[in-house]
């Protein structure tokens, strides 16, 4: 299983979106969870990023992740 974490200011961006795109945004992080490679997720490197990482909510909702190396 994939580790995660958020940050204070990723939970009050996160608290302040609509209802609707934080329950999709639920959804689509349970699905990342159990499947970071699922379809629907377009689960992508950003382009000239090496540790910032894409993956689709909705058509114009997109979650970053940055990958931590330890």
């Amino acid at each position: 299983m994939i580790q995660s974490r958020t940050t204070r200011n990723f939970r009050r961006l996160f608290s302040n979106l609509p209802r609707d795109v934080r329950a999709e945004a639920q959804r689509a992080y349970r699905k990342f969870q159990s499947d970071p490679s699922y379809p629907s997720l377009h689960f992508k490197q950003r382009e000239g990023e090496d540790e910032i990482y894409s993956v689709r909510i909705w058509l114009d909702h997109r979650a970053l992740r940055l990958a931590l190396l330890r």
